[in-house]
Protein backbone atom coordinates (compact mmCIF):
# COMPACT_ATOMS: atom_id res chain seq x y z
CA UNK A 1 0.00 0.00 0.00
CA UNK A 2 1.37 3.42 -0.93
CA UNK A 3 -1.43 5.61 0.40
CA UNK A 4 -4.94 5.98 1.67
CA UNK A 5 -7.75 8.24 0.56
CA UNK A 6 -11.26 9.09 1.65
CA UNK A 7 -12.83 6.08 -0.05
CA UNK A 8 -10.08 3.50 -0.21
CA UNK A 9 -6.46 2.47 -0.37
CA UNK A 10 -3.90 3.05 -3.11
CA UNK A 11 -1.51 0.32 -4.19
CA UNK A 12 1.48 0.26 -6.53
CA UNK A 13 0.75 -2.22 -9.32
CA UNK A 14 2.51 -3.46 -12.43
CA UNK A 15 0.76 -3.05 -15.77
CA UNK A 16 1.59 -6.43 -17.31
CA UNK A 17 0.83 -5.14 -20.82
CA UNK A 18 3.30 -2.24 -20.75
CA UNK A 19 5.64 -3.13 -17.88
CA UNK A 20 4.95 0.28 -16.28
CA UNK A 21 4.29 0.81 -12.60
CA UNK A 22 0.90 2.32 -11.85
CA UNK A 23 -1.16 3.31 -8.84
CA UNK A 24 -4.47 1.51 -8.34
CA UNK A 25 -7.10 2.72 -5.91
CA UNK A 26 -9.44 0.22 -4.35
CA UNK A 27 -12.80 1.45 -3.13
CA UNK A 28 -14.90 -0.39 -0.59
CA UNK A 29 -18.52 0.63 -0.29
CA UNK A 30 -19.95 0.37 3.18
CA UNK A 31 -22.60 -2.32 3.52
CA UNK A 32 -23.69 -0.81 6.85
CA UNK A 33 -25.00 2.42 5.32
CA UNK A 34 -28.55 2.79 4.14
CA UNK A 35 -29.36 3.01 0.45
CA UNK A 36 -29.41 6.82 0.34
CA UNK A 37 -26.02 7.07 2.05
CA UNK A 38 -24.53 4.52 -0.37
CA UNK A 39 -25.94 6.43 -3.34
CA UNK A 40 -24.34 9.61 -1.97
CA UNK A 41 -21.02 7.77 -1.57
CA UNK A 42 -21.25 6.49 -5.17
CA UNK A 43 -21.96 10.02 -6.42
CA UNK A 44 -18.89 11.35 -4.58
CA UNK A 45 -16.74 8.62 -6.13
CA UNK A 46 -18.17 9.38 -9.56
CA UNK A 47 -17.34 13.08 -9.07
CA UNK A 48 -13.76 12.20 -8.10
CA UNK A 49 -13.37 10.05 -11.25
CA UNK A 50 -14.75 12.84 -13.47
CA UNK A 51 -12.42 15.39 -11.87
CA UNK A 52 -9.34 13.19 -12.24
CA UNK A 53 -10.23 12.56 -15.88
CA UNK A 54 -10.10 16.32 -16.62
CA UNK A 55 -6.78 17.09 -14.90
CA UNK A 56 -3.58 17.32 -16.93
CA UNK A 57 -0.51 18.46 -15.01
CA UNK A 58 2.95 16.98 -14.48
CA UNK A 59 2.40 17.13 -10.69
CA UNK A 60 -0.87 15.17 -10.79
CA UNK A 61 -1.07 11.44 -11.42
CA UNK A 62 -2.79 10.74 -14.75
CA UNK A 63 -6.14 9.00 -14.53
CA UNK A 64 -6.68 5.98 -16.82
Amino acid sequence: MIGQGTFGKVYQVLDTHTGQLRAAKTIKLSSKKNVLERLKQLKEIENEIKLLDTLDNVNIVKYY
